[in-house]
């Protein structure tokens, strides 16, 4: 073998290795990119999914503090003829027994928006940073509709708590929940629209 054939076969060799090293750092780096949009992908699935069953959740205490507190505005509005006909003999125990029930309904009423509403509005505010966070920033803007449509119903609530005669309409009360149940519901259909962009 001559001098010529040894630097030959040396370069052909270490070619074959620089290209054999350089075919490997490109498939790895590939392969981890590909790994890490599938765990991207992965995690904001995830989130999309924990935000709308968190979502959920949260719907369910407005859902339970209006139907609670439209069952006192029907009272309210019905005034005497809300009572039995039963109680209907002796009128001035009727008008006792019935503002008692409202008074105990309003009760459970306030118990919701003590122990339940600020924690469920707390809540609606981090679902609403997840959403953006992960990009599905329609989905959070109708979060936050619902949010603002939740905190109007807290504030009759309020309203009617500590300024007796701003007692909301039930109609006007059922515009809120309305609202409320239009995000909701477009809600829904954004985040179904997100998993499948995903």
């Amino acid at each position: 073998m001559t001098r010529l054939e040894v630097v030959d076969s040396a370069i052909k060799i270490g070619l074959g290795a620089i290209i054999g090293l350089v075919s490997s750092i490109a498939v790895s780096l590939l392969t981890a990119s590909h790994e890490r949009k599938k765990e991207v992908r992965r995690r904001r699935l995830d989130a999309l999914e924990k935000s709308a069953v968190d979502f959920e959740s949260q719907t369910s205490v407005f859902l339970k503090l209006f139907s609670a507190y439209s069952t006192v505005l029907i009272m309210l509005k019905q005034g005497d003829a809300a009572i039995p006909a039963s109680m209907a003999q002796n009128p001035a125990e009727a008008k006792a027994a019935l503002a008692k029930t409202i008074k105990e309904r309003m009760k459970s009423v306030w118990d919701v928006v003590n122990s339940e509403v600020g924690p469920a509005l707390m809540e609606l505010h981090r679902i609403e940073a997840v959403l953006v966070t992960v990009g599905a920033n329609e989905a959070s803007k109708l979060v936050e509709r619902y949010r603002l449509a939740a905190v109007d119903i807290q504030s009759a609530v309020v309203d009617i708590t500590f300024e007796p005669e701003r007692v909301p309409t039930l109609e006007s009360f059922t515009v809120f929940m309305n609202k409320a149940g239009t995000a909701r519901q477009s809600f829904y259909s954004q985040i179904q629209e997100d998993f499948r962009e995903s």
